[in-house]
């Protein structure tokens, strides 16, 4: 390849392997080029890229910079934002943005971007969800250990000075259940199956065609729900999505199993689940996601969940592990580049040797208006 930053590697490769550490770290300065450049905004709480990208960037005619959240975009007028969950792109924003012609979620999810205003204005959204995947599972898994081991009572009776033996249960050889059909479920399926001997079914509920893979089944949702000892819930919130888990589905799980949820809090009735827990119906429940998350102080519903003495919550954090940061930005910025330096040849049409890890999230609906955006000197192809 003829830029540093791109390595079109299959998401199968190693962390390592995908992309090599963005090092040094440095805040990039807010020097803004003339009016007609590129400009591509990374925002993100701890703001930080390497100068050798920056560098790269600006060899191909697009200044890089990276600012914390919160930061005024409108004074920026950036050409394409790369955002993690803390920045929400909504239709005010976009609106205030006439330049902005792409957004990277960099990460899994796209649920802080509102994808239909950004499909009318002709901006296109992408996200890079296959990175993080290994992560997430791994999290899943973990949350799953822990409910079922009673890992927190245990630790809990421990450090008030009791030696009380909490009973738990063994996850090896139980049916573990997963709602959701991407690479976090297939990810997931094989940790379970092959490292536990877990039985595994996967429900797709967007009803899409997918490879269960080796070890797996697949199910609806209802059958999956009562033949499962635990459940994980791995799919993307969306409009259809949103409040999958409900009280219903709560009670047509099995009697004292197990909800574990590493994908978006929307995607549960949280006060439907408190009451579940409350009557012992479901046993314990693993939640790294919730409705208000970053509200403090908590809501009331929140409180009781992280509070409640059968179950083990985390704070979104299934996916940010220290060896994934520099992998889920130089994907998002090689899709960026793609798009404003090359037309988006690889990222469109995946001319490449290899599949990349950025998908579009609206191409159908934007189809090329996105850059008709871009200032005039760079519509066409470099």
């Amino acid at each position: 390849s003829q830029h540093a930053p791109r390595d079109r590697r299959r998401r199968g490769a190693g962390v390592a392997a995908r992309a090599p550490l963005l090092l040094p770290l440095l805040l990039l300065p807010l020097v803004l080029p003339p009016a007609a450049a590129l400009r591509v905004v990374v925002v993100d709480p701890s703001a930080r890229v390497s100068s050798t990208v920056q560098r790269h960037f600006e060899d191909r005619g697009v200044q890089l910079l990276a600012v914390p959240t919160g930061t005024p975009l409108a004074e920026l007028q950036p050409s394409a934002l790369v955002v993690r969950s803390s920045c929400v792109v909504d239709r005010e924003l976009i609106a205030s943005l006439p330049s902005l012609a792409v957004v990277v979620r960099a990460g899994s999810g796209y649920d802080s971007i509102d994808v239909q205003a950004a499909s009318e204005e002709g901006v296109l959204c992408l996200n890079t969800p296959g990175l993080n995947a290994p992560a997430v599972a791994e999290q899943a898994m973990l949350l799953t250990l822990a409910c079922s081991r009673r890992l927190f009572a245990a630790s809990s009776s421990l450090r008030s000075g009791s030696w009380d033996k909490v009973p738990g249960r063994m996850s090896v050889g139980k049916a573990l259940g997963i709602v959701g059909s991407g690479s976090v479920a297939r990810e997931l399926a094989l940790m379970a199956s092959l490292g536990f001997g877990m039985r595994v079914r996967i429900h797709s509920p967007t009803g899409r065609q997918f490879d269960p893979g080796a070890g797996a089944t697949a199910a609806t949702l209802d059958d999956l729900l009562a033949w499962s000892d635990v459940v994980v819930i791995t799919t993307s919130l969306n409009a259809r999505t949103r409040g999958l888990i409900s009280a219903r589905e709560l009670d047509t799980m099995k009697p004292r199993s197990i909800l574990i949820n590493v994908a978006r809090g929307g995607l549960v009735d949280e006060e439907a689940l408190l009451e579940s827990l409350d009557t012992g119906h479901t046993a314990a429940a693993g939640l790294d996601t919730f409705m208000d998350e970053k509200r403090v102080p908590f809501t009331p519903v929140t409180e009781a969940l992280v509070n409640h003495p059968n179950t083990v919550c985390t704070p979104h954090v299934a996916g940010s592990v220290a060896e994934l940061g520099p992998a889920v930005l130089k994907a998002s910025l090689d899709a960026v580049e793609d798009l404003l330096c090359n037309g988006g040849d690889v990222v469109l049409s995946d001319t490449g040797p290899e599949p990349v890890v950025a998908q579009c999230l609206n191409l159908e609906e934007v189809g090329m208006r996105w850059r008709k955006r871009l200032p005039e000197k760079r519509k066409h192809k470099q």
